[in-house]
């Protein structure tokens, strides 16, 4: 079976894989700190209590989820320097989520929650019809699912982490800069 448009397609599979995209691609999404659909932004403060060191910020309207929350913009590498990372509370109230830190002047990295028409890269676009895939099959095959679960677990879980491999090789390396012995031996 072929879909030529989502959109317009009236097929019971056409109607599964409509209700299922959005989450696959918000799953898929929230996996990895995609290269692709990151952010930054300064926090607008809802509310501040000096005493306690604690200040309630607005969640930005495109983040899908946080990464790193740092004072003035100065985030860290996560891999490198985990016992840095500021820690942080997601509240969800009837306005919305808000973010609670002990910064003052906070900044946000994160992922976009992205449009669905987005053209996504191809890596990425292999990653995502795997997680659809591992999401929409329990509803499509009726019959002999066993069987085919262990393959298809296999196969997605093979394509989503090379999507994830092929976009951590697309970021540049982060390296120490040499100390001041290192860069005047090298003259």
């Amino acid at each position: 079976l072929s879909i030529a448009d989502l959109d317009t397609d009236i097929s019971i599979q056409g109607k599964i894989i409509r209700r299922h995209f959005r989450v696959a691609l918000e799953t898929f999404l929230i996996k990895h700190n995609w290269s692709f659909a990151k952010a930054e932004a300064t926090l607008a403060l809802i509310s501040s209590d000096n005493v306690r060191r604690q200040f309630a910020y607005e969640m930005p309207a495109d983040a899908l989820v946080i990464r790193q929350i740092a004072e003035d913009g100065m985030f860290v590498d996560i891999n490198l320097y985990q016992d840095q990372i500021i820690p942080w509370t997601e509240l969800l109230t009837n306005t919305g989520t808000q973010l609670i830190t002990s910064l003052q002047f906070a900044h946000a990295q994160y992922t976009v929650n992205l449009d669905i028409d987005v053209n996504f890269p191809t890596y990425f676009g292999r990653g995502l019809a795997a997680q659809l895939a591992w999401d929409i099959a329990p509803s499509l095959i009726t019959n002999n699912f066993g069987k085919v679960a262990d393959t298809l677990d296999s196969k997605c879980r093979i394509d989503m982490t090379s999507a994830i491999a092929d976009d951590i090789a697309r970021q540049p390396l982060i390296q120490d800069s040499p100390g001041p012995f290192l860069r005047v031996r090298s003259y």
